[in-house]
This record gives C-alpha cells, structure tokens and sequence, in this order.
C-alpha cells in the first residue's frame, strides 16, 4: 500500500505542481514567445519514472501473493503437527472445524454431530 500511495502521491505533485507550469510554457511557445530555461520536464520525467517503479514493484507484489499463500500452505502440509492432527481427525472419522493445526488435551468430538467441537484457544 505504500507504493500505491506513493504512485498517487506523485502522480498528484504532478497534476497540481509541474502540470500548470509546463502548460504555461507550452502557451508561451504557442503565441511565439521564447520561455526561459527551465528543468520542470527532467523533473517530470524523473517523476514519471519514479512512478512507473512505484507501480511496477506494487503490482508485482499483488500478483505474488497468492503464490506465496500456496508456498505457505505447502510449508504448513510438511509440518508434522499438522500431519499429527490430519491423522488424529481421520481416525476418528469426522471434520477438523478448528484452524489449529495442533492437537491439544482439550479438544473434544461432538459424536452425535460427527464434527469437532470448537477448540478452546
């Protein structure tokens, strides 16, 4: 989110600061006067590619996250205290309903439900 907002940060410096400025100079061109030197369009191009980072790092971050979410899933399967509450829950025969992938002395099966009860955290 910071880099989004710095996107929109610099995309309003932009609007509001250097935008007016470069079009009175392009109206000064345009009536045949000459305007003096200035550096706003490096600046503005500094800017644009300062954005296109913001952007480019951002998006590459959203699109990264569900593999990452899959790579930390993989890493959960692997753990044997969550292999231990799979086996402990197939034995039994009924649903795990508990996200805690490790078994405690209080966890207790509803037999008339066949689920898990909640778990006490």
């Amino acid at each position: 989110p910071i880099l989004l907002m710095g996107a929109v940060g610099i995309f309003m410096i932009q609007q509001i600061g250097l935008t007016p400025i470069l079009q009175a100079r392009s109206d000064q061109i345009i009536a045949g006067l000459s305007p003096d030197h200035s550096n706003v369009h490096v600046l503005y191009a500094i800017q644009e590619v300062m954005k296109f980072i913001c952007l480019l790092i951002f998006s590459s971050r959203v699109l990264a996250a569900p593999a990452t979410l899959t790579a930390l899933s993989a890493t959960q399967r692997k753990n044997p205290a969550f292999e231990q509450m799979r086996g402990f829950h197939k034995n039994l025969g009924v649903r795990r309903s508990s996200r805690s992938p490790i078994p405690s002395s209080s966890h207790r099966v509803d037999q008339s439900q066949r689920h898990c009860a909640p778990c006490p955290v």
